[in-house]
This record gives structure tokens, C-alpha cells and sequence, in this order.
């Protein structure tokens, strides 16, 4: 584990079956390499990256959305390890770090499109009924 906000946000025990989620602040900056992927998910939630001096800084809107990418990006990223554990067995054995996080994002993929998915039928059931010609 590192003492750098960020490196990492959760991990995984496998022999314990154990999820640890370590806090994050609404601002802090990065010094290390940051991956495109991870900068573009957290834009979709509205995360304002930028470069500074001492790498990038990250800040979110509200605590809400912090929360928010959080839960579907990093959480459901460590659930999907949880499950490919718990299901090893009928599934073969991966040894190989690569497959396991391909996986996880699979799970934290479907979090995110079924978030979507509500958004979308909740704003068609609030949108006031189209005038009549």
C-alpha cells in the first residue's frame, strides 16, 4: 500500500474474501503516471483534471459525485474480483492479472450501464407528456 491519495482507492484480499475502500478527499493531486482510461472515467462523473506542478490535480463538484463514480467505478471494480473468486471454481482458474481486471471492469462496466439506464427512464417517466397539434 502506498501513503499517496489515489495509489491505490481499494483493494481486494482474496484469502480473507475482504473489500478495503480508503477515503478520498474532493481535491488532491497525483505525481504518478495517471492511465487515459481511468482520467476519461472519471470525467463522465464530472471530475475536473488538470495538470499542475506536481502532476494532476483532481477535484469533483460535489461530494455526491465523488461518491457516485466511487461506487460504480472503484467498488464495483473490486466486487467483480470478489466474484471471480467466489466462482473460480465453475469457471476455471485465471492466474493472470491482466484476465483479473479485464473482469472486474466487466462488473463495474454493467454498474455503470445499468446507472444509465435508470437515469434514462426516470427522466422519460418525469418529462412532461408532448402537446397535442
Amino acid at each position: 500500500m502506498s501513503d499517496v491519495v489515489g495509489e491505490p482507492f481499494a483493494c481486494y484480499l482474496k484469502g480473507e474474501k475482504v473489500i478495503i475502500l480508503y477515503s478520498l478527499p474532493r481535491s488532491w493531486s497525483w505525481s504518478s503516471q495517471v492511465s487515459a482510461d481511468l482520467i476519461d472515467k472519471m470525467r463522465r462523473f464530472f471530475a475536473v483534471i488538470t495538470e499542475c506542478p506536481a502532476g494532476l490535480q483532481v477535484e469533483w463538484p460535489a461530494a455526491e459525485v465523488l461518491s457516485m463514480w466511487y461506487f460504480v467505478e472503484v467498488f464495483a471494480h473490486e466486487l467483480g474480483h470478489h466474484y471471480r473468486t467466489q466462482y473460480r471454481i465453475r469457471r476455471g482458474s485465471s492466474r493472470r492479472r491482466r484476465h483479473e481486471e479485464f473482469v472486474a471492469e466487466l462488473h463495474s462496466g454493467r454498474f455503470y450501464n445499468a446507472l444509465l439506464a435508470r437515469i434514462r427512464t426516470r427522466r422519460l417517466q418525469s418529462a412532461p407528456p408532448p402537446e397535442a397539434p
